[in-house]
């Protein structure tokens, strides 16, 4: 009985599962490293002391991939902030010709009626589909900008240029005009800061039509 080994529950992990007493496997850094042929290796010395310390990607990152999700987290804060970006696949002026003859039918309809109503209906109308000019603005890069309006906020119009632009066009800062046979349009953008929403339900002040 003396002779026979007596088994516990703690006896050292056998050398084949990698207990403390398994032969430790390492391997040269250099070479897991790719080197040209013929090119001088450095030893493993200088390799630990070059990248001691710091991190190491063992793959690219997908740029392509992270840039998208940017541009994403950027449409949805300006989303929250009441602002309109349209993608340079949605800028598109074609895209926007027939809404341009719908809207001149509608325009037509209002253009029916004379005097006071007309002022008052055209100040209420939906510009949605208008193609649009800027005559003055404070901003000279907007002078001249011409496009089918496609979008309207408070403070804000987005028109889709021929060359396939979208342009912001600030309505703090800005005269548009537009046409409808022969009755031209011209509005005075300050004006009327806030959304088509409420100026198609409010009562706009008479001073406004002043601005025709």
């Amino acid at each position: 009985m003396a002779n026979k080994r007596e088994a516990t529950l703690y006896e050292p992990v056998p050398s084949r599962l990698g207990g403390e007493n398994a032969r430790a496997k390492s391997a040269s850094i250099s070479r897991l490293l790719p080197y040209p042929e013929g090119a001088s290796r450095p030893t493993d010395a200088e390799l630990n002391s070059a990248i001691r310390n710091k991190t190491l990607l063992l793959q690219d990152i997908p740029r392509g991939a992270s840039n998208e999700k940017d541009k994403q987290v950027r449409r949805t804060q300006v989303a929250r902030e009441g602002k309109v970006v349209l993608r340079a696949e949605e800028a598109k002026f074609e895209t926007y010709k027939q809404l341009h003859d719908l809207w001149l039918s509608y325009a037509r309809k209002v253009f029916r009626e004379t005097g006071q109503a007309l002022g008052d209906r055209v100040l209420r109308m939906d510009w949605h589909g208008a193609l649009a000019h800027v005559v003055r603005s404070k901003d000279p890069g907007l002078v001249g900008a011409t496009g089918i309006l496609v979008a309207e906020t408070a403070n804000t119009v987005v028109l889709v240029t021929r060359r396939n632009r979208a342009i912001t066009v600030p309505k703090n800062v800005s005269v548009m005009q537009f046409t409808v046979d022969n009755h031209t349009v011209e509005l005075i953008l300050p004006a009327l800061c806030f959304r088509a929403s409420e100026r198609s339900a409010r009562k706009i002040k008479k001073k406004h039509n002043n601005y025709l």
